[in-house]
């Protein structure tokens, strides 16, 4: 386990490396941030890793970090905050 800045741990995911790539990569924007940023980057730091076994979270989620924050800066991109109040599932929508 990974301890993170709050002293808390975070677990290893049962998802492949493999797999967090390809979703990483599955679509054109995606692939856009990848391309134009810098290298070392949370991309890098999954390949150097077994890519069919787990990894611990944080590896994860700065991938997740990187794209959302580089999907930002696109043009074709706007950014938006709010904060959700509540949430209602209908199945039938």
């Amino acid at each position: 386990m990974v301890a993170n800045d709050s002293g808390g741990n975070l677990n290893n995911s049962n998802t492949k490396v493999t797999l967090i790539l390809q979703y990483a990569r599955a679509l054109e924007p995606f692939r856009q941030v990848i391309d134009t940023s810098r290298v070392p980057n949370a991309i890098n730091q999954l390949e150097k890793l077994d890519q069919n076994a787990g990894c611990a979270l944080d590896h994860a989620a700065d991938m997740f970090v990187m794209v959302a924050d580089g999907l930002l800066k696109l043009d074709q991109v706007e950014g938006v905050t709010g904060t959700v109040i509540g949430a209602d599932y209908n199945k039938e929508v």
